[in-house]
């Protein structure tokens, strides 16, 4: 592929082989890694997957919400230009150049045992967390 970085994601995206196997320890949300101090972030394309979306349109994942989000794993680097994945208004899972602009949909990992209880995670019926 030339002067083209593809990057893990984009060859599961491609095969639907979707992983929540994290490769690099230092990575990991785990006791003693000072690194990953705060647990928000945006979601990978491999979740995004795993929820149902997929490389053509799809409005039936809950995932799906009209709006074009961006996702937190890389896609390709080509010469000098960068794309990310993210996933569009029609519920397409993709890559998209980094100088576009496209919202965000931050997510959070709680720790195991953590309940929540009541709502089902939309705007007007959030989830209720003990």
């Amino acid at each position: 592929l030339g002067n083209s970085l593809y990057f893990g994601g984009y060859g599961r995206e491609a095969y639907a082989t979707a992983s929540l196997e994290c490769p690099r320890e230092e990575d990991k949300f785990t006791v003693g890694n000072e690194r990953l101090q705060y647990k928000t972030g945006l979601l990978t394309s491999d979740e995004v997957m795993l929820a149902g979306g997929q490389n053509s349109s799809n409005s039936s994942y809950y995932l799906y919400t009209g709006n074009s989000y961006w996702l937190g794993s890389p896609y390709v680097v080509y010469y000098n230009n960068a794309s990310e994945f993210f996933v569009d208004s029609s519920g397409n899972l993709s890559g998209c150049g980094v100088s576009n602009t496209v919202g965000v949909r931050p997510a959070v990992s709680l720790k195991p045992g953590i309940d929540y209880h009541g709502g089902d995670g939309t705007a007007s019926s959030p989830y209720v967390i003990d």
